[in-house]
Formats: structure tokens, sequence, C-alpha cells
């Protein structure tokens, strides 16, 4: 395992938070992307009614717009990355780590509040959030 110092001492040092720079477009490409997808699945359920509920025992439990933000956070599932990978990841590439792009576009997005009936304030719904601009007009 590669160990990066800092350049004032030969201490090993770990990065204590993304480069948010470094990551920001990235960053609003998944909360942009979690908007349109979510208001595409709304216009086709008005379009075409509501899809039958789930006959299955443990899936069957959820909503579907419950089930819309499962199946956006699993797609994020991955194998733990090895210490440097996570490293290298955090500080070169344009892509924050899967775990925190999840995190960011559902905390920053009512809908997902609502889905859950999340209390204002919880973690995944903090009172303060960012807004994505999305346009009103539906086709």
């Amino acid at each position: 395992m590669s160990t990066a110092y800092s350049v004032h001492s030969r201490e090993p040092t770990t990065p204590q938070c993304l480069n948010g720079e470094n990551t920001q477009g990235e960053n609003i490409a998944d909360n942009g992307g979690i908007h349109s997808a979510f208001r595409a699945y709304q216009v086709h359920k008005n379009l075409n009614g509501p899809d039958a509920q789930l006959n299955e025992r443990v899936l069957g439990q959820f909503s579907h717009d419950q089930l819309f933000f499962l199946n956006f956070g699993q797609v994020w599932c991955q194998m733990d990355e090895t210490p440097d990978q996570y490293f290298r990841q955090i500080m070169v590439d344009p892509h924050s780590p899967a775990n925190y792009r999840v995190f960011g576009a559902i905390q920053n997005f009512p809908a997902f509040r609502s889905a859950f009936n999340c209390p204002v304030g919880a973690t995944y719904s903090p009172e303060k959030h960012c807004d994505v601009w999305v346009p009103k007009k539906t086709p």
C-alpha cells in the first residue's frame, strides 16, 4: 500500500474530505439526473397509471416512489475499494465515491423525504439543502 505524505513532514496523511472543486460537475450531474429520472417516472405514471403493487414478500412493502429511490441507490452498490483505490479516487477522480454520490443526491431531493416520510432535519433530510433547478413544464 502506498502512503501519501504531507509536504511539510514525513507523517502519513489521508484526505479529510472530498475536493468539491474536483467533483462539482459530477455532483451537479448526479443531482440533476435523479431529478430528471424521477420526473420522467412521474410523467410515465401520470400517462399510464401506476403499476400494480409488487407481489413479493419484502419489496411488496415499499411504495413505487420508495422503490424508485431504492433502485437509485442500488445502482451504486459495489465492492469495497482498497484504501489505495479510495485515496486515489478522492485525490484525482472527478466522481465522488459511490456512497457520497447516493447520499448527496437524495439529501438534496425533497421527493426522497416525502417518499420515506423523513422528518426535516434528519440525516437524509437536512433542513437546508442544495436546490436543483428543474423546469416545471411537463410534456
